[in-house]
């Protein structure tokens, strides 16, 4: 985890657990297409954009670690053996 743990606890307590998930699934397409683009064309303006979703996925993913708690080992686990497959 980062050091937001704190700010991320108090979204989540605001928002609720199912926002947050949804917010989680937006920001994922959001990234998709911010790749889309970029690929599409490789500029600042599209590299600016395509970072920005970026770092909006990773928060999402962050609080999605405090949301499921044992998501984020299973995901260090999988990971590695999607790493040994490559």
């Amino acid at each position: 985890m980062t050091g937001n743990e704190t700010v991320y606890k108090q979204v989540i307590a605001k928002w609720g657990k199912r926002a947050q998930l949804e917010m989680l699934q937006e920001e994922a397409t959001e990234l998709a297409l911010a790749t889309r683009k970029y690929i599409r064309k490789d500029d600042n303006k599209r590299f600016h954009e395509l970072a920005g979703e970026v770092a909006d996925t990773l928060i999402m993913i962050e609080q999605l670690f405090l949301i499921c708690p044992n998501m984020e080992e299973s995901v260090k686990g999988v990971k590695a053996e999607k790493i040994v497959r490559l």
